[in-house]
């Protein structure tokens, strides 16, 4: 039963301007939201297409073995694991321009790229220094930089057309066989959710990170459910 104020505000017509004010904010947020997930989505891609460079860039180098977005307990993912004959853990960026760093900000051109990406690279190292157990190289690949590759303390950070030249720079700690022994054990690391599904090396041995028990390789067969086979040559394996 109406009372009073009820009846006034009917007559007043205040419940249909409600109605008409709450379906205009729904709108709002709904535009608000599809806006940000369209946001989010040109960033995702943005990032994936850096991490694809990069990690071509990897490849041209030679490595013994290369993974991506490999878990390693050090807070997100580590972008690259380059392992034989160098060791290092690569973090890639979007940004383009000359790139700088000091007091933990880094800027490419005049944007301040988020978060801290070298103190990121040198957990990650760190990390994976713990489980392979020689010295981890932390590079930073600001895949549009500019200017000649820097070195802040242990971290390098280079353009993603100078990324082989630096990784071929680097001291080499392991030898094909212990390489392609920690690729099938970290292998077991990769994020579930990343597209990369099989580490390949320079030899043809490819691990499915898939497997939930320790991953064996396999040399020239075609691996079921992916879009990568097994080859004697070399590959480039993408995110």
């Amino acid at each position: 039963m109406y009372g009073v104020g009820h009846l006034q505000l009917l007559q007043s017509g205040g419940f249909g301007s409600a109605f008409v004010a709450l379906c205009a904010l729904v709108v709002f947020l709904g535009v608000v939201v599809a806006k940000d997930q369209h946001v989010r989505g040109i960033k995702a891609s943005v990032g994936a297409n850096a991490e694809r460079r990069a990690g071509k860039a990897i490849e041209r180098c030679g490595p013994t073995a290369v993974l991506h977005s490999v878990l390693l307990g050090a807070g997100g993912d580590a972008d690259h694991v380059v392992l034989g004959p160098v060791v290092a853990v690569v973090e890639t960026k979007f940004g383009a321009g000359e790139v700088s760093y000091s007091d933990g900000v880094m800027r490419a051109g005049r944007k301040q790229m988020h978060g801290n990406a070298v103190a990121q690279v040198k957990r990650q190292a760190l990390a994976l220094k713990k489980e392979v157990g020689v010295f981890v190289e932390a590079v930073v690949c600001v895949v549009d930089m500019t200017n000649p590759p820097q070195q802040y303390g242990h971290v390098h950070v280079c353009s993603a057309a100078d990324l082989p030249g630096v990784l071929a720079g680097l001291p080499h700690r392991l030898d094909a066989a212990a390489a392609q022994d920690w690729c099938g054990k970290l292998a077991l690391k990769c994020d579930p959710g990343a597209k990369t599904r099989v580490i390949e090396s320079s030899n043809g041995m490819s691990f499915d990170a898939r497997r939930t028990q320790a991953a064996r390789p396999t040399l020239g067969s075609r691996t079921t459910g992916t879009r990568h086979r097994a080859s004697t040559r070399r590959r480039s394996v993408h995110h």
